[in-house]
Protein backbone atom coordinates (compact mmCIF):
# COMPACT_ATOMS: atom_id res chain seq x y z
CA UNK A 1 0.00 0.00 0.00
CA UNK A 2 1.22 3.58 -0.69
CA UNK A 3 1.73 6.33 1.16
CA UNK A 4 -0.96 7.81 -0.36
CA UNK A 5 -3.51 5.35 0.04
CA UNK A 6 -2.35 4.51 3.68
CA UNK A 7 -3.58 7.98 4.50
CA UNK A 8 -6.76 7.63 2.57
CA UNK A 9 -7.32 4.67 4.60
CA UNK A 10 -6.76 6.46 7.60
CA UNK A 11 -9.07 9.62 6.86
CA UNK A 12 -11.67 6.92 6.38
CA UNK A 13 -11.42 5.18 9.59
CA UNK A 14 -11.31 8.18 11.60
CA UNK A 15 -14.60 9.12 9.97
CA UNK A 16 -16.38 5.74 10.65
CA UNK A 17 -15.00 5.87 14.33
CA UNK A 18 -16.62 9.35 14.47
CA UNK A 19 -20.02 7.54 13.03
CA UNK A 20 -20.04 4.73 15.42
CA UNK A 21 -19.20 6.67 17.91
CA UNK A 22 -21.87 8.72 17.50
CA UNK A 23 -24.29 5.70 17.43
CA UNK A 24 -23.95 4.38 13.69
CA UNK A 25 -23.08 0.54 14.36
CA UNK A 26 -23.79 -0.26 11.03
CA UNK A 27 -20.65 1.73 10.19
CA UNK A 28 -18.72 -0.69 12.38
CA UNK A 29 -18.41 -3.65 9.61
CA UNK A 30 -15.99 -1.16 7.75
CA UNK A 31 -13.71 -1.35 10.36
CA UNK A 32 -13.75 -4.96 10.20
CA UNK A 33 -13.70 -5.39 6.66
CA UNK A 34 -10.14 -3.40 7.19
CA UNK A 35 -8.59 -4.80 9.92
CA UNK A 36 -10.44 -8.37 10.01
CA UNK A 37 -7.53 -9.98 8.32
CA UNK A 38 -4.55 -8.74 10.43
CA UNK A 39 -6.20 -9.08 13.89
CA UNK A 40 -7.25 -12.30 12.74
CA UNK A 41 -3.49 -13.06 11.72
CA UNK A 42 -2.14 -11.31 14.86
CA UNK A 43 -4.48 -13.86 17.06
CA UNK A 44 -3.39 -16.97 15.50
CA UNK A 45 0.24 -15.72 16.11
CA UNK A 46 -0.36 -15.45 20.10
CA UNK A 47 -2.71 -18.20 20.27
CA UNK A 48 -0.92 -20.65 17.43
CA UNK A 49 -4.27 -22.25 16.41
CA UNK A 50 -6.79 -21.27 13.86
CA UNK A 51 -10.13 -22.38 15.74
CA UNK A 52 -9.16 -20.20 18.72
CA UNK A 53 -7.83 -17.41 16.32
CA UNK A 54 -11.10 -16.62 14.68
CA UNK A 55 -12.83 -16.89 18.28
CA UNK A 56 -10.97 -14.47 19.60
CA UNK A 57 -10.03 -12.16 16.25
CA UNK A 58 -14.65 -12.07 16.46
CA UNK A 59 -14.30 -11.18 20.60
CA UNK A 60 -11.69 -8.46 20.17
CA UNK A 61 -14.07 -6.83 17.30
CA UNK A 62 -16.84 -7.00 19.61
CA UNK A 63 -14.83 -5.63 22.52
CA UNK A 64 -13.68 -3.02 20.24
CA UNK A 65 -17.43 -2.19 19.62
CA UNK A 66 -18.45 -2.23 22.85
CA UNK A 67 -15.18 0.15 24.12
CA UNK A 68 -15.25 2.60 20.99
CA UNK A 69 -16.86 5.45 22.74
CA UNK A 70 -14.00 5.37 25.38
CA UNK A 71 -11.39 5.57 22.52
CA UNK A 72 -9.47 8.27 21.75
CA UNK A 73 -6.81 9.52 18.87
CA UNK A 74 -3.88 9.37 21.67
CA UNK A 75 -2.55 6.38 19.72
CA UNK A 76 -3.65 5.05 15.92
CA UNK A 77 -7.26 3.25 15.98
CA UNK A 78 -5.14 0.09 14.30
CA UNK A 79 -2.86 0.02 17.54
CA UNK A 80 -5.96 0.56 20.09
CA UNK A 81 -7.39 -2.49 18.40
CA UNK A 82 -3.73 -4.55 18.12
CA UNK A 83 -4.03 -4.05 22.23
CA UNK A 84 -7.23 -5.25 22.68
CA UNK A 85 -6.41 -8.30 20.89
CA UNK A 86 -3.12 -8.88 22.32
CA UNK A 87 -4.92 -8.79 25.98
CA UNK A 88 -7.58 -10.41 24.87
CA UNK A 89 -5.41 -13.30 23.38
CA UNK A 90 -2.85 -13.15 26.60
CA UNK A 91 -6.14 -13.59 28.86
CA UNK A 92 -6.59 -16.73 26.89
CA UNK A 93 -3.50 -18.24 26.98
CA UNK A 94 -3.67 -17.79 31.24
CA UNK A 95 -6.82 -19.47 31.38
CA UNK A 96 -5.32 -21.74 29.61
CA UNK A 97 -2.37 -22.18 31.23
CA UNK A 98 -4.20 -22.04 34.75
CA UNK A 99 -6.34 -25.11 33.12
CA UNK A 100 -2.93 -26.55 32.16
CA UNK A 101 -1.20 -26.31 35.66
CA UNK A 102 -4.59 -27.19 37.60
CA UNK A 103 -4.82 -30.83 35.75
CA UNK A 104 -1.00 -31.29 36.07
CA UNK A 105 -1.34 -30.26 39.98
CA UNK A 106 -4.17 -32.46 40.15
CA UNK A 107 -2.52 -35.35 38.69
CA UNK A 108 0.83 -34.59 40.40
CA UNK A 109 -1.81 -35.08 44.25
CA UNK A 110 -3.42 -38.26 42.53
CA UNK A 111 0.09 -39.91 42.17
CA UNK A 112 1.13 -38.80 45.57
CA UNK A 113 -1.73 -40.00 47.16
CA UNK A 114 -1.89 -43.60 45.56
CA UNK A 115 1.66 -43.68 46.00
CA UNK A 116 1.34 -42.67 49.99
CA UNK A 117 -1.90 -45.39 49.74
CA UNK A 118 0.11 -47.90 48.33
CA UNK A 119 3.06 -47.72 50.40
CA UNK A 120 0.65 -47.98 53.88
CA UNK A 121 -0.54 -50.74 51.70
CA UNK A 122 2.73 -52.67 51.35
CA UNK A 123 3.69 -51.78 55.01
CA UNK A 124 0.05 -53.24 56.58
CA UNK A 125 1.06 -56.38 53.93
CA UNK A 126 4.71 -56.71 55.14
CA UNK A 127 2.96 -55.85 59.04
CA UNK A 128 0.27 -59.15 58.66
CA UNK A 129 3.48 -61.63 57.53
CA UNK A 130 5.60 -60.72 59.81
CA UNK A 131 2.88 -61.03 62.41
CA UNK A 132 2.29 -64.76 61.22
Amino acid sequence: MSISNKTEETVVIKEVVKQVQAGDTYAYTEIIRCFQKQIYLYCYYLLGNKEEAEDASQDVFIKGLENIRQFTYSVSFSAWLYKIAHHHCIDLLKKKNKGFRFWTGFKKEQMVEQSYESYHYEDSIHQLYRDH
